[in-house]
């Protein structure tokens, strides 16, 4: 015959909680939450289409401003008024840029009307070969029968004028100082008095 067992003892309360997962579980599962969050950032911040690359901007250097050629010396004096006969009239010009210059010297003008002439043709002097600014001279020798100045008229204005440019055909203005090209243009001017006769 068997005896019930009398030595039976109430069983305490039972821990449902989960066991406590081990501390390299535990950063395991941080690490992996941590990739989960960062990996859509890592993969936009990589993505080529998001990369704008910084393209140097190049400009050409500024080109150098055309200044206007100088006559630097006159002889005689600017706007003298020269009474001796057969004078000789000279300039001393330079070109800030070294370009090449052009001078015409003019008697009676302005204005452009049958008086007027030319004294010389259209005198061309080169560029300095070293690109340094030009200097030059020009002269001109004047006299009654030379460039056959005008009898009627006792007061001959004559005048050098240089430019940077070719200067516009007489077929094409009245404006004996205009060059081509917007080119820069300056002058030098005389009073000749000479009684010259018809």
């Amino acid at each position: 015959m068997i005896r019930p067992d009398t030595d039976v003892r109430a069983r305490g309360p039972t821990d449902t909680r989960a066991p406590r997962a081990a501390p390299r579980a535990r950063l395991a599962r941080l690490l992996l939450a941590f990739a989960c969050k960062a990996a859509p950032v890592l993969l936009l911040s990589a993505s080529p289409a998001c990369v704008i690359p910084v393209v140097p901007e190049f400009k050409d250097p500024p080109e150098a401003k055309n200044r206007p050629p100088q006559i630097v010396t006159v002889n005689p004096a600017l706007g003298d008024t020269v009474t001796r006969r057969d004078p000789t009239f000279t300039i001393k010009f330079n070109d800030p840029n070294g370009d090449k210059l052009f001078v015409r010297w003019i008697a009676d003008y302005p204005p452009f009307g049958p008086n007027r002439r030319f004294i010389t043709g259209i005198l061309e002097f080169p560029p300095s070969a070293d690109g340094t600014p030009l200097d030059a001279q020009s002269s001109v020798g004047v006299s009654c029968g030379e460039p056959g100045l005008v009898s009627t008229i006792s007061l001959h204005k004559i005048m050098a004028i240089v430019a940077d440019r070719p200067f516009v055909s007489t077929s094409m203005t009245n404006d004996l100082m205009k060059a081509t090209d917007d080119g820069l243009t300056v002058s030098a001017w005389w009073l000749f008095a000479a009684d010259c006769p018809p």
